[in-house]
């Protein structure tokens, strides 16, 4: 490990809240639709992520942002009540109108998808405030439509598949929300 190398990772470590993206795939679903040149789908690994989470009567709401920024338009949220966890993983955009979960929906501008978490660790499950919890998440979305001129279909199906580590500290919720 080089100099800036060892830095960055100290830096990285003292952070309070943050999580690593390691996996970023996107599935399309149907490629021998689209038209033009060879379709390739996206990687990208070992990012740095914001995450937060908030303690709310005994249950853990982690929210983690895959996108460039805190509250960007993508976020995948996971709650933990005791033993259970649901997730799921949401995006939005200002203007387009071009996502659905089935195709006999009406377009939005909104998406939200339950996720398949192959799977979850957690250092912790006693939930304190101010305790550290350290996890890994390995989650994929159910399939969703999104419009585009470069499928002969109008559109392209996909799933996306992420991978991450996460280091939070457990925060109360606002009285104020």
């Amino acid at each position: 490990m080089n100099e800036c190398q060892r830095k960055q990772t100290i830096i990285i470590s003292e952070l309070p809240t943050f999580a690593v993206l390691t996996t970023h795939q996107v599935d399309t679903l149907n490629k021998n639709e689209f038209e033009e040149g060879t379709y390739k789908t996206k990687f990208n690994k070992w990012q740095v992520m914001f995450c937060e989470s908030t303690l709310n009567s005994g249950s853990l709401i982690i929210i983690v942002y895959p996108g460039v920024a805190q509250n960007s338009s993508l976020y995948i949220t996971h709650l933990i009540v005791g033993s259970k966890v649901q997730s799921e993983y949401h995006e939005w955009h200002d203007y387009d109108t071009t996502f659905r979960t089935n195709l006999q929906q009406e377009k939005s501008n909104t998406l939200t998808l339950p996720i398949t978490l192959n799977e979850c660790i957690l250092s912790d499950t006693n939930f304190l405030v101010g305790k550290i919890i350290y996890g890994f998440a390995d989650i994929l979305t159910n399939t969703y439509y999104q419009d585009t001129e470069n499928f002969k279909t109008g559109y392209i199906a996909q799933r996306l598949h992420f991978r991450y580590y996460f280091k939070l500290t457990v925060k109360k919720k606002p009285t104020n929300i």
